[in-house]
This record gives C-alpha cells, sequence and structure tokens, in this order.
C-alpha cells in the first residue's frame, strides 16, 4: 500500500493541541456564527461583518471575524460553575475585508490567570513548535484581527516572530467583561494567526548532551 501523503494542517493542529492539553487547556467548538446582539457589545459594524442571506436564527446572523466572542461567550455560561477555567479553539474566521475572506485562528483563554501567566503559555507552545526568535512588543493599535477595543491597552502585547507579527495576546477589557457580566474574574486571550504559525513550525531538534556535574542549587533570601 502506498502510504498516504502527510497533511501538514492536521499534523501541526494535533501537535499544538497535544502541547496545549498538556498544559491544562480544553479544547471547545463553537458555531462559525456571530450573533447581533454579540455584534453591538463587541462594536464590530455591520458593514464589515459578512451577513448571511438566510441565517436560522438573530443568534446566527453573522459569520464570526473572531474567535473571541465565542470564547467569551462559553466563559459567561460557565463561570458559575468553574471559576477557574483553561479553553482553547481553532476554527475558520471570516472577514470581508479580506481577498480570500477566510483564515484559521488558534485562540486561548484563560480565567484566573494574568498577563504574565498567559504569556508562559505562548512560550511553552512556541517552544514546543520549534519556533524561537519570539518578541513581544507593546501595544500600538487594536489587533487586526478584530479592529476593536476590547483589549486592556495596559496589559496587551503584539506576539512576534523574527519581528513579524503573528498573533495578540492581552487581558479583556472590564467594560466587556461587565457587558458580559463575567464578574470577579481576570480573563487573558492570545489569538495566533494558525497558517503563520503553521510556517514556523520545525520538527528539527538540537542535541544537547547531559551535563557532566551535578546541579548546583542555592536559595537565597533577600530582606
Amino acid at each position: 500500500l502506498i502510504p498516504a501523503k502527510r497533511n501538514d494542517d492536521i499534523f501541526w493542529e494535533n501537535r499544538i493541541k497535544d502541547i496545549l492539553k498538556e498544559s491544562g487547556f480544553t479544547e471547545v467548538y463553537n458555531y462559525s456564527f456571530l450573533s447581533e446582539r454579540d455584534a453591538k457589545t463587541f462594536k464590530y459594524k455591520g458593514a464589515d461583518l459578512i451577513e448571511l442571506q438566510n441565517p436560522l436564527s438573530l443568534e446566527q446572523k453573522y459569520l464570526r471575524p473572531s474567535l473571541v466572542p465565542g470564547v467569551l461567550g462559553n466563559v459567561k455560561r460557565n463561570i458559575k460553575y468553574f471559576p477557574r477555567m483553561k479553553i482553547f479553539e481553532i476554527g475558520n474566521t471570516f472577514e470581508k475585508a479580506r481577498a480570500s475572506k477566510e483564515k484559521k485562528q488558534l485562540t486561548c483563554l484563560a480565567v484566573g490567570d494574568d498577563f504574565y501567566q498567559l504569556k508562559g503559555t505562548v512560550d511553552l507552545l512556541l517552544h514546543g513548535l520549534g519556533i524561537s526568535n519570539v518578541w513581544y512588543d507593546d501595544f500600538q493599535q487594536v489587533p487586526e484581527e478584530s479592529q476593536i477595543e476590547m483589549w486592556n491597552k495596559n496589559r496587551s502585547a503584539e506576539i512576534k516572530i523574527n519581528g513579524r507579527k503573528i498573533g495578540f495576546l492581552g487581558e479583556i477589557s472590564p467594560v466587556i467583561l461587565e457587558k458580559l457580566k463575567i464578574k470577579g474574574a481576570d480573563v487573558a486571550v492570545f489569538d495566533i494567526n494558525f497558517e503563520k504559525l503553521r510556517k514556523l513550525a520545525s520538527e528539527e531538534r538540537e542535541y544537547q548532551p547531559v551535563s557532566q556535574y551535578p546541579a548546583a542549587v542555592r536559595d537565597i533570601a533577600v530582606l
């Protein structure tokens, strides 16, 4: 039998899922739609959204331009049962302004973890994919993936590899959390372009021999 040709999209998607699941995250699946109510909450303009000609309901009026509203909806419905949660989703988003109109995104959300804790998850993920030269740039403008000000500008950063932006990391604005009735919890999210991530990922590993000398550990307390 001739072995099937490897599908790189599926291979790297499974690798990403394994890394995140081992880090305590749970995968979620949401519908690829955005309601009219959520469009107003997140301040999306109707002219920038792709509207369905025959939506099944008002909850499915537009194609989603981002995965963030969906995972925040998961938090809104489950926060009273799970005060801490770590979830992620990999799925397609749709933008009228783009020529292709469709792209695949990876969105990860943590309730109870702050900006710096989720930054550690990004580092772990990129390291597991064999990606180096990671740089977190200061917040300059609203991220192109959402075109809305739903981020806390004091705790947000662009994720860059070799100087090129691949995603965005930040805490959700308290204004948005209040509108969604998510109270008493910090919500941090990172949103990464899956296509860019897949092209940068590498299976190469550099061999490093085990040290010939025992580790020396020092515990220092400074008063």
